[in-house]
């Protein structure tokens, strides 16, 4: 049994770590302010706000790991300064957003990284994050970069968004470039991977990469959809006030054609054993059904805002 302490184990990765690690037998420490939620029954539970003093006082022993899932700063400095002498390893949960070279097709580990300018911004704070945990830590550390994380009990409602659609029969309306990948990690996946540590020193997290009409066609076939998918090209979509990727107006997982490749890393490093595709969407699927296929969602477009766009394309 190991002794593994996770910083922030109360939202969705972070208890999907936990609940692996207990699955495997081990005593499971989770430290988190709580807000997101509670930790997996059987995790020891320490509420604390990270960014202030004496966030660490009440963890007592040493690690066989500690799971780092922040990117800020503050939170970062502060756990390195009061644990990096009580554990046996140290895994940093980064990002492949870290990356300066999104637009080339197969990218690797070894790809050049972003030259962190603003802390304020994603991509610089994980390169930053990174750059102070390997200092700190050396070979103590190993860094895992997902890509888009997906899977069930995802809240920003990116890979759901088409498994809601073609929940229905309608008419769904998709982009007219159907050749620009897709990809994502199952966040059980990922988790598992975590847990059960001998990772390499770095890991793109990634599944193979399909295309947006193989993922439509698997998704479609999972939700038994038999209605009509109606093209839009990209410059049309973008005057009708449509968005790219994710939030408001969006359609979650379309790209500029010159950030495609950011969905299409090559994750040969990524040897975790994987879910069937169909079996991961079909648990998405019932996930969206119980979550309520009418919620307002933190991504994609009102189904409104959909067909006012369709009728549009038709009437034009």
């Amino acid at each position: 049994m190991q002794r593994i302490l996770i910083l922030g184990g109360t939202s969705w990765l972070g208890s999907a770590i936990a609940r692996q690690h207990l699955a495997l037998g081990n005593d499971v420490t989770v430290l988190a302010r709580g807000i997101s939620g509670q930790p997996p029954e059987g995790a020891k539970f320490l509420r604390a706000d990270r960014s202030l003093p004496g966030a660490y006082d009440a963890v007592q022993g040493e690690f066989d790991d500690i799971v780092e899932l922040a990117y800020e700063p503050l939170l970062v400095d502060s756990a390195l300064d009061a644990l990096t002498h009580r554990t046996k390893h140290w895994t940093l949960v980064s990002s492949i957003s870290v990356y300066a070279s999104l637009w080339v097709a197969g990218g690797t580990e070894n790809d050049a990284l972003v030259e962190p300018q603003d802390l304020t911004l994603y991509p610089d704070a994980k390169v930053a994050a990174e750059h102070k945990s390997r200092l700190v830590l050396g070979d103590k550390l190993s860094i895992i970069r997902p890509g888009l994380i997906a899977g069930p009990g995802d809240l920003s409602d990116r890979l759901g968004y088409w498994m809601n659609r073609t929940a229905g029969s309608g008419p769904v309306l998709i982009p007219e470039d159907l050749s620009r990948p897709v990809q994502f990690v199952d966040v059980r996946e990922l988790a598992s991977a975590i847990a059960a540590g001998g990772l390499p020193k770095v890991l793109d997290a990634v599944r193979q990469s399909m295309s947006f009409e193989q993922f439509l066609s698997r998704v479609a076939h999972v939700a038994g959809y038999e209605g009509e998918f109606v093209k839009a090209s990209d410059s049309w979509l973008l005057e009708q006030g449509a968005n790219y990727w994710a939030g408001e107006k969006s359609l979650p997982l379309w790209l500029p054609a010159e950030d495609q490749n950011m969905l299409n890393r090559a994750g040969a490093k990524f040897t975790t054993p994987q879910r069937q595709l169909e079996q991961i969407l079909s648990d998405i699927f019932e996930d969206e059904k119980y979550r309520g296929l009418n919620r307002k969602r933190r991504s994609g477009m009102s189904r409104n805002f959909e067909l006012s766009l369709i009728a549009k394309l038709r009437y034009e």
